[in-house]
């Protein structure tokens, strides 16, 4: 699969002692998941969703099966929206979250003009206020503009992100936009490996960007003891902040107001792991990966 990352440079040239290790499976990229432990899995074969697990939310006037499981997939299939809003969403919220570890994510993302569909993680609470105070983590997002471009600088794009940040627009956060051949024909896998001031970033398996603490920040009213409090003064939080507490998993689309509806999102699985041990070793990285700046390519 075709997948060019950007702003990165390619992958520098492996010598053959690397490229005999990638052979053998146990390249630079490929997660060691014995580091890790399955702490979620949701593969959707049942006939519904399951309620133990998920949410579902749908916009006002959408069509019945507007969320639903078929053929071992979740289908998000949101009809038009008169005002914009968040038309198919399911979410764990208040019934799975996580700190910590590497969430994968099989989809095939709809490409529609005028769409997004993502897989999220939100925060359990809003530690320091509200969006984006409290931070939100894009595994993953298609956004396709009016003139259905695809894979375009900007807002047309399928990326990872963050936001985070000031409570005043414009919201901070930093991006790297990937073109993915046939993201919406083909099932990819998007992951997402988060510790301690540091998220990875991989499609398929190619680490294609990572964001560090040195680049995320955000602003919250807070009480003396550091705990939000809307009436408290302005401060900057712990380094690390936002991203250092619980998030639950958000699959959906949405649909601009009077554009066309996309075909379905389709998601294949949806896996969470913990690190079995020190949760600042786990997983891999490639170190020709570097980090954007603070509002590159975001919010």
């Amino acid at each position: 699969m075709h997948r060019t990352a950007l702003p990165f440079p390619p992958f520098p040239f492996l010598i053959a002692f690397a490229v005999a290790l990638v052979l053998a499976g146990c390249g630079d990229n490929v997660p060691d998941r014995a580091e890790y432990a399955l702490v979620f899995e949701e593969n959707f074969d049942g006939a519904a969703l399951d309620a133990t697990k998920w949410t579902a939310a749908v916009g006002e006037g959408q069509r019945a099966d507007a969320v639903g499981v078929r053929g071992g997939a979740l289908l998000l299939r949101p009809s038009a929206t008169a005002d914009g809003a968040p038309a198919a969403v399911v979410h764990s919220a208040g019934k799975f979250a996580f700190r910590y570890g590497r969430v994968e994510v099989g989809a095939r993302l709809p490409l529609g003009a005028g769409s997004t569909a993502y897989a999220r993680l939100s925060p359990a609470a809003d530690a320091y206020g509200p969006w984006p105070l409290s931070g939100e983590i894009g595994v993953v997002e298609s956004f396709v503009d009016a003139s259905g471009a695809i894979g375009a600088i900007g807002e047309s794009a399928v990326r990872g992100i963050t936001r985070y940040g000031l409570p005043t627009p414009p919201s901070h956060g930093a991006a790297a936009a990937y073109e993915v051949a046939a993201a919406d024909a083909a099932l990819v896998e998007y992951a997402v490996e988060w510790q301690p001031g540091e998220l990875r970033f991989f499609v398929d398996g190619d680490h294609v960007q990572t964001q560090t603490a040195g680049e995320w920040f955000t602003y919250y009213p807070a009480a003396a003891d550091g705990t939000h409090d809307p009436l408290g003064a302005y401060r900057r939080a712990r380094f690390g902040a936002p991203f250092d507490q619980p998030f639950h998993v958000v699959l959906g689309v949405d649909v601009q107001a009077g554009a066309t509806p996309p075909a379905a999102m389709e998601v294949d699985y949806v896996r969470v792991y913990e690190c079995a041990g020190n949760v600042t070793r786990c997983g891999s990285r490639d170190s020709a990966v570097t980090a954007p700046a603070d509002n590159a390519g975001g919010p």
